[in-house]
């Protein structure tokens, strides 16, 4: 399998009106065939490479998560009450999390 074809069927994909993960899905099973063909000795090494440096499609301006202001997260932290073991240990997971990114 070549670049070119690969490159081919994710255009097509494209243009068939297939979403950005779905596209994405595909083309990551046929690198794995690919990879585990070569690995196996069914096609060359420098092939195999090329094939599977086709790239997936993005997804512009499609937000994940948000992320809440440095306020807000002050402001759910001094919300929270921590008078028991129990609402400590929230209070602890929580601020982790929010300390790591976490999103509403």
């Amino acid at each position: 399998m070549r670049l070119f074809v690969l490159e081919s069927y994710r255009e097509h994909l494209k243009e068939s009106g297939k979403g950005a993960a779905n596209i994405n899905q595909r083309l990551s099973a046929i690198r794995r065939m690919i990879r585990k063909a070569a690995a196996n000795g069914f096609m060359p090494e420098a092939e195999a490479r090329s094939a599977v440096s086709v790239e997936g499609v993005g997804a512009p301006g499609r937000s994940v998560g948000r992320w809440l202001s440095k306020g807000q997260a002050e402001a759910f932290l001094v919300a929270l009450v921590r008078q028991t073991l129990a609402e400590k240990r929230d209070y602890a997971l929580i601020a982790l999390a929010l300390s790591s990114g976490l999103r509403s």
